[in-house]
């Protein structure tokens, strides 16, 4: 197809692994990655490589469906639904559900901590009328790729090029630019943040496909510091001119409460494939390449996100833990899953049931974790991106959203009060 980008078997990408243990040089234990062996050639000295689109395109291709046929013959064989066995992949729905579960149970932690006179800082903005429980620093840059100040080796690799011809190099110094500075500025006791909490880094692909990044944050503000400001309205402040004169670029920063687009931020994934429609999907009938099939011809992305997804960048970037778990079924095994083994350990740990438990399941999941089958305490420092937190926001997801489990009702002089499976959960979990 491209003799003169592959003269010789051994520059190959789509047999990578079948030619290695042909020749020796990998065992059946390990594994190869025809994304990491193209995206080596992208970044090589050969530009022809990064500028062929149709050969990106079907490199994208050939890695995501094997991907995802894996994912959909993996979840058959052990009975499980793909969603569930996919919901670590970014461009899966599911793990963009999880991330919105993911931001509220970190709200929930902070809305504790106001409570706490021994977080000094937080519980004095409580009792001043100004609670610190939802993000209020909100922080939008979007690229302009004509005046980004890109490092030295791109100017030196594509001197006399267009920006077409270099969309995925130029996509990987834009991430590691935003990223990066952006985890330089929020932290605590600089001049613009006296605290800086957490934060967390959604990256998106706008219309034409440039990369750009939200950034939502828990800061106090130093005083008398304003941040606020708009590039494109000429509302400027001392923050928002350092971003731009940093990044050359739109800077939108909003100070505030709770915004209603937060949830926006995080679930923007609009061709995020959902593995859990029933139509995809026939008893007793080998269809997964149809069903890869028909996910794949959801999605158009663009040169950027390919190459992002070459290069293994999440999308998601923050500075805490993170984890998700099911929240048990009455029927459900103490095997079943991680969720299933974490509940078992968490029923063994005291005689007394609930609600006679001195925590509740949620807080005991923020500080264990099922490590090859065993539960062990998470680590308590280097967490989210070796940032030294030891904060771990855990997404609750409930396995069966229309399907509650009655259990009891309680009857109390002034009202009656139904508990199911589910709000049992949500009790203890507060």
């Amino acid at each position: 197809m491209r003799p003169c980008l592959y003269p010789r078997e051994a520059f190959g990408d789509s047999d990578v692994t079948e030619r290695l243990l042909r020749l020796g040089r990998m065992t059946d234990m390990q594994k190869s990655s025809i994304r990491t062996s193209f995206l080596r050639k992208c970044q090589s000295r050969c530009l022809k490589y990064a500028r062929d689109y149709m050969l990106c395109f079907l490199m994208y291709d050939i890695a995501m469906a094997r991907a995802l046929i894996t994912t959909v013959q993996f979840a058959k064989k052990k009975n499980l639904t793909p969603d569930r066995v996919c919901d670590s992949y970014t461009y899966s729905e599911t793990y963009w559900r999880h991330e919105i579960d993911i931001i509220q149970d970190l709200i929930r932690q902070f809305e504790r901590r106001s409570r706490d006179p021994m977080d000094t800082k937080l519980y004095a903005l409580a009792q001043a009328g100004k609670p610190l429980h939802c993000p209020n620093v909100f922080i939008t840059v979007t690229v302009n790729e004509w005046q980004f100040p890109f490092h030295s080796s791109i100017y030196a690799r594509f001197k006399g090029k267009q920006m077409v011809d270099f969309q995925g190099p130029m996509t990987l110094d834009i991430y590691r630019k935003l990223v990066e500075t952006m985890k330089g500025l929020l932290v605590s006791d600089n001049e613009f943040f006296d605290e800086v909490y957490d934060y967390c880094i959604r990256i998106e692909f706008q219309g034409r496909g440039t990369l750009h990044i939200h950034v939502v944050a828990w800061a106090i503000l130093q005083p008398g510091v304003e941040i606020a400001g708009n590039v494109v309205k000429k509302r400027w402040s001392p923050f928002v001119r350092l971003l731009h004169e940093t990044f050359k670029s739109n800077v939108d920063v909003a100070i505030g409460a709770y915004h209603n687009y937060i949830s926006g931020y995080i679930s923007k994934a609009s061709d995020a494939m959902n593995f859990s429609t029933v139509e995809h999907f026939k008893a007793k009938v080998d269809d997964s390449w149809l069903t890869v099939y028909r996910l794949m011809n959801k999605q158009s992305p663009c040169m950027p996100e390919i190459f992002v997804y070459f290069a293994r960048l999440s999308h998601m970037v923050r500075s805490f833990r993170t984890d998700t778990i099911y929240a048990p079924g009455p029927t459900c095994p103490d095997d079943a899953n991680n969720s299933m083994k974490l509940y078992a350990a968490f029923r063994a740990t005291e005689d007394s049931l609930f609600p006679f438990k001195s925590i509740a399941f949620i807080d005991y999941a923020r500080t264990h974790q099922v490590v090859n089958g065993a539960v062990k305490l998470r680590p308590t420092t280097g967490g989210g991106h070796n940032t030294g937190k030891s904060t771990t926001a855990v997404g609750v997801r409930f396995g069966y959203e229309m399907h509650d489990q009655y259990i009891s009702f309680i009857s109390v002089p002034c009202f009656f009060l139904t508990i199911t499976g589910k709000h049992l959960f949500q009790l203890s979990s507060r």
